[in-house]
């Protein structure tokens, strides 16, 4: 049971990091991708799917023969992690303070802060590269330049690639609780905040 908890943990202390703070930096258009993790080192930590609908975003992981969706839905102020193995969700609070670090226009954000860095193919899509400096660190952006979609991103600790992009017709089913699926209490996980969020980057 110990185990099972510790793994829990992990996945979904990836889940939040990923599914808070990259969302974000997610435009409202409408898509889903299929995204992959990899460590600083190279190694990749988890594979899944993303989908994005309006200001709702949806991300599937598997890490360790498991799987974890985190569901944001900023128009509640709350965000759902489905543990489909047992049919269990978590359910998370999304302060307003949260709220305000989710631009709706972040690439426009981006565009007038970040370092334009040129052009570059990545993952087979025509991107334009940005570079934001944040609180001593350097993330670099490769933004689709068809559609203002992230291809990939950069941090010090992670690297995130979109990859197998298509828009439009993007099921509302994706970000609700499916029926059948049992609400489970919040572990006490160090580190995060009352409630169960991760630490949110500043509002600009």
């Amino acid at each position: 049971m110990r185990s099972q908890k510790s793994r829990i943990t992990v996945i979904l202390g990836i889940v939040l990091l990923l599914g808070i703070i990259f969302s974000p930096l997610l435009q409202a258009t409408d898509f889903c991708a299929d995204m992959e993790t990899k460590a600083k080192n190279g190694q990749v930590m988890v594979i899944g799917k993303m989908c994005v609908k309006g200001q709702k975003s949806r991300h599937e992981m598997k890490q360790g023969g498991r799987t974890m969706i985190m569901i944001n839905r900023p128009d509640k102020h709350i965000a759902w992690s489905l543990m489909p193995q047992s049919k269990q969700y978590m359910e998370v609070p999304i302060t307003e303070e949260e709220m305000e670090s989710q631009p709706e226009n972040w690439n426009r954000d981006l565009k007038k802060e970040g370092k334009f860095l040129g052009k570059e193919t990545i993952n087979g899509v025509e991107c334009n590269k940005y570079e934001l400096s944040e609180e001593n660190e350097k993330i670099t952006y490769w933004i689709s330049k068809k559609d203002d979609i992230p291809v990939r991103i950069l941090s010090n600790e992670m690297e995130v690639n979109y990859k197998n992009i298509h828009t439009g017709n993007i099921s509302d089913s994706l970000f609700e609780i499916p029926s059948g699926y049992h609400k489970l209490n919040i572990p006490n996980i160090p580190g995060m905040m009352q409630g169960g969020g991760m630490p949110m980057p500043p509002a600009r």
